[in-house]
């Protein structure tokens, strides 16, 4: 069984997009969308740094499960 390689931040990307409604003082809101790399939507965040740190921490959940499987399958 090919176990995939591990994920890395940078094959994300992040995208700024307008949220603004026609509310007085809401008209320039933007949210970060969080991309893959194939182009598939991941989540939004309200900013760039929080979704950096989604990212950094759902990469290292991640990586720790391909970690385990490796050690579960090359034994």
């Amino acid at each position: 069984m090919k176990i995939m390689q591990n994920v890395k931040c940078s094959d994300f990307y992040y995208k700024k997009e307008w949220k603004g409604s026609r509310l007085k003082g809401e008209e320039n809101l933007h949210v970060w969308v969080i991309y893959y790399k194939d182009g598939r939507r991941v989540d939004i965040a309200d900013t760039k740094k929080e979704a950096m740190r989604f990212v950094s921490q759902k990469v290292k959940e991640m990586n720790a499960i391909l970690e385990a499987a490796r050690k579960k399958y090359n034994q």
